[in-house]
């Protein structure tokens, strides 16, 4: 059985546009905006002893970590679509080399040395920023590393000049939706994926 995923906003021309052609509805996920320039930021916060907070810049020699960090945060999201990151060359083009990643003000919080969490930041050069991925390792969870890297680099894209930030949740993940009412995010507005099974 093959089957074709699509997101449409969730209004009701759009959604009935799917439906008569096929697809069901599925999963739901919401936008979420933040006023960088007059909202206030929750203060910055100094890493607990063995963390340390460093930007995907500092990896540019050898971005593996990232990668190896943004796969096993990854395959943990929720998705109609089981995602694995296993190529490394791939994700070095389709990511780290994305046009809007923004090195500079992606945070990424190491344990002891180690990559454990991370906040990847998309600019368009002007005025929005957009956090692309939060994460956290699974045993580093609980632990308010994702909270600890986005509050990083939401304060230093404040500092750059981004005047505003977008995020996007899946309804039901539920933790990091949490996490961005506690920096002010709003909802915006939402999205529904929709599904078309074939054959």
């Amino acid at each position: 059985m093959r089957k074709l995923f699509a997101w449409v906003l969730d209004e009701p021309d759009n959604r009935a546009f799917a439906e008569r052609h096929g697809f069901r509805a599925s999963r739901s996920a919401y936008f979420l905006r933040l006023d960088l320039a007059g909202g206030e930021l929750p203060p910055r916060q100094e890493p607990p002893a063995g963390v340390e907070l460093r930007t995907a810049a500092d990896f540019t020699d050898d971005p593996r970590p990232v990668f190896e960090l943004d796969a096993v945060t990854s395959s943990d999201e929720p998705s109609d679509i089981e995602v694995e990151f296993t190529d490394y060359e791939a994700w070095l083009e389709e990511t780290w080399k994305h046009p809007l990643l923004n090195r500079d003000l992606t945070t990424v919080a190491l344990v002891d040395g180690r990559p454990a969490a991370f906040s990847m930041a998309y600019t368009d050069g002007d005025s929005r920023y957009a956090t692309a991925m939060t994460g956290t390792a699974r045993e580093f969870r609980g632990r308010g590393l994702a909270k600890l890297a986005k509050n990083d680099s939401l304060h230093r894209a404040r500092a750059a000049g981004y005047t505003e930030a977008f995020t996007g949740n899946d309804t039901g993940n539920e933790p990091m939706i949490a996490i961005n009412t506690w920096f002010g995010y709003e909802i915006c507005a939402k999205e529904v994926r929709y599904v078309r099974e074939l054959g």
